[in-house]
């Protein structure tokens, strides 16, 4: 699940410096670029499949507030990484991360 994590996330990265360059051109390139990507998800991935789920039980609200986590927490680290604004790193962590999760929800059923 890590791998399909990370490997989805790397594809809707290329994506959108690829075909939206005006709103995601990043001073990280190439191998960097998908390393970032990688390691945000190794960073919070453990937090949303181990930490999360034992303190709320509720899965709608584990579902909501543990994504708003990992998009908050993944674009504080991709504004550092890629020498971004803040408003720009999230958007792109909520692209990332909403494939993602439509991904997982998609591979589930």
């Amino acid at each position: 699940a890590l791998a399909a994590t990370i490997s989805a996330e790397m594809l809707v990265g290329w994506i959108l410096i690829k075909f939206f360059p005006k709103h995601f051109s990043f001073q990280s390139t190439g191998w960097r670029f998908y390393l970032f990507i990688a390691a945000a998800s190794f960073m919070t991935l453990p937090y949303l499949w181990f930490i999360w789920p034992s303190l709320i039980t509720e899965r709608l609200w584990y579902l909501v507030i543990s994504e708003i986590w990992v998009c908050l927490m993944e674009a504080g680290f991709y504004t550092f990484a890629f020498h971004s604004s803040f408003k720009k790193a999230l958007l792109f962590s909520f692209l990332l991360n909403g494939f993602s999760l439509g991904l997982g929800f998609f591979i589930k059923l």
